[in-house]
C-alpha cells in the first residue's frame, strides 16, 4: 500500500491509499533466486568434479549448504551403485538412511500418522516432526536420494529441494561417469605399460630361439614343426601390439574428454 496525494486547482485536498497485490511477483522473484542458488550449489560440484575433488566431500558441502538455506534440523545425500555412500549433516546413523523410501517423493507429516513405519519411528524418537525424501533421477537412471528432516519443514522450502534433487542427480550422474572414465583412463595406462613390458620380454627371447633353430636344429621335420610353433608366437605377439595401438587410441580420447572439462 502506498499513498497518493490528490489535488484540485493545484490545492491537496486529501490522499488515496494505493494497494498493490506483489504476492506473485514476490513468489517469482524467490523461485528465480531459489533457481539460482540451486545452479550455483551444482555449478560447484561440476567445478569440483573438474579439479578432481571427492563426489563425497562435494556432496557434504552441498547438504551443509541446502540446510542452512532451507533451514531444517539434518539433511542426508545417499549415492547409490557399487561404490555407494551417504552424506549427511549432521552426521546419522546409516541404519536410519537405509530405511527412506527412494523409490518415489515422500513428504510427511509424522504427528499426523497412526501407523508409523520404522524410520519414523526413528525420526520422532530424534523430535522430528516431519521429512522429506526426493529420488535423484538422471536419463531415466536412479543415482541416489536427498533426504531432509526438521521439526517444521515449508512448503517452499520442498520447492527449493525438489529445484536442487533435479539437477542435483544429473551433476551426480555425470561425476560418477566422470570417475568411471578416469578409473578406465588409469587402467589404461597401466596396460599399456605391461604390453610394452610383455612384448619386450616375448620378443627378444623369441629372436634368440629362431635363431637357435636355424643354427643347431639339423633334422629338418623338427625345423619345421619348431618354427611353427615360434610362428604362431609371432602372430600372438603381434595381436597383443594391435591391442597396444588400440588401447593407446582409447586413452589418447579420454585423455582429450578430460582436457576438454576443464
Amino acid at each position: 500500500m502506498f499513498p497518493v496525494l490528490l489535488k484540485k486547482e493545484g490545492v491537496p485536498y486529501t490522499f488515496l491509499n494505493i494497494i498493490e497485490d506483489i504476492t506473485e511477483k514476490m513468489i517469482a522473484e524467490r523461485k528465480l533466486r531459489d533457481a539460482l542458488e540451486s545452479l550455483q550449489i551444482l555449478r560447484s560440484v561440476d567445478l569440483g568434479i573438474i579439479e578432481g575433488k571427492n563426489l563425497r566431500d562435494m556432496l557434504l558441502e552441498v547438504a551443509k549448504v541446502v540446510r542452512r538455506k532451507i533451514g531444517c534440523d539434518v539433511i542426508a545425500i545417499r549415492v547409490f551403485g557399487e561404490n555407494g555412500f551417504v552424506v549427511s549433516d549432521p552426521e546419522i546413523g546409516r541404519s536410519v538412511l537405509e530405511k527412506i523410501d527412494a523409490e518415489k517423493e515422500v513428504v510427511v507429516n509424522i504427528l499426523e500418522k497412526d501407523d508409523l513405519n520404522e524410520l519414523e519411528v526413528e525420526l520422532l524418537k530424534g523430535g522430528f516432526a516431519r521429512y522429506v525424501s526426493i529420488p535423484l533421477i538422471a536419463r531415466d537412471e536412479k543415482v541416489g536420494v536427498i533426504f531432509a528432516a526438521s521439526k517444521g519443514i515449508e512448503g517452499k522450502d520442498i520447492d527449493f529441494l525438489k529445484t536442487t534433487a533435479g539437477q542435483l542427480a544429473i551433476a551426480i550422474h555425470e561425476a560418477l561417469l566422470f570417475e568411471a572414465k578416469m578409473k578406465a583412463y588409469e587402467q589404461i595406462e597401466k596396460n599399456i605399460e605391461q604390453f610394452a613390458i610383455l612384448v619386450d620380454h616375448i620378443r627378444n627371447p623369441l629372436a634368440a630361439a629362431q635363431g637357435y633353430v636355424e643354427i643347431f636344429v639339423e633334422n629338418e621335420e623338427a625345423k619345421k614343426k619348431i618354427k611353427e610353433q615360434l610362428d604362431r608366437v609371432v602372430e600372438l605377439v603381434e595381436q597383443l601390439e594391435r591391442g597396444w595401438v588400440e588401447s593407446e587410441a582409447i586413452r589418447d580420447y579420454l585423455r582429450r574428454e578430460r582436457e576438454e572439462r576443464r
